[in-house]
């Protein structure tokens, strides 16, 4: 599989899709998808590209409160804090889950 086709050009596309239908659930899958493919693509280092923090944020505005969704955003963007050297910061995101 093609990981940089699916993040920088599929992506972007059926996110787009997603959001003119007003499909937040999908447009939150579309991004999971992105940034699995950012993390497979920069094998354990993923968290650290710029294009992943983006995906979440992306994914953050649709992830309803109590929903996996959302507990997995909370892990990515605590997993980026992480990275970028902020630890406390980053486990008390990850660790929130809500």
């Amino acid at each position: 599989m093609d990981l940089e086709r699916v993040y920088d050009s599929e992506a972007p596309v059926a996110f787009a899709l997603a959001e003119s239908f007003g499909d937040g659930s999908r447009a939150v899958r579309v991004c999971m998808a992105a940034i699995r493919a950012i993390g497979a693509e920069y094998a354990g280092v993923g968290t650290g590209v710029p294009l992943y923090a983006k995906w979440i944020e992306r994914g953050d505005k649709y992830a309803r409160p109590g929903t996996a969704d959302r507990a997995r955003d909370y892990m990515s963007t605590g997993l980026v804090r992480l990275y970028a050297g902020d630890r406390q910061t980053g486990l008390k995101i990850s660790e929130s889950g809500t």
